[in-house]
């Protein structure tokens, strides 16, 4: 998720805080993510003024403009992961097939 959230980011210019990037990530793939992860990413200490781009507007233009793309990006991440699993099973079923 934090990685097409960087890509758009790229493209468009996003002043990026842990608020935007939460409600980001929320409107794009229906999760918050984690907000350890988040904070320690794109928090900044010391920042004083609030993002530009955080407002329901911008925010809901840029997830319309997005949406398509992050939903594509969702399944593939959701596909790698399955696929890790599988194999994961599979050399954990051919270790036990060793040791008999």
């Amino acid at each position: 998720m934090l990685s097409f959230i960087f890509q758009i980011a790229d493209d468009i210019d996003l002043d990026l805080t842990p608020l935007i990037v939460k409600r980001l990530c929320m409107r794009l793939f229906g999760r918050s993510g984690s907000q350890d992860i988040i904070v320690s990413i794109f928090g900044q200490k010391g920042r004083q003024h609030r993002s530009r781009d955080n407002t329901p507007a911008i925010l809901d233009e840029i997830a319309a403009r997005y949406r398509l793309a992050a939903h594509s990006c969702q399944a593939s991440t959701l596909s790698d992961i399955e696929s890790v699993k599988k194999n994961y099973q599979a050399g954990i079923r051919s270790a036990r097939n060793r040791e008999k």
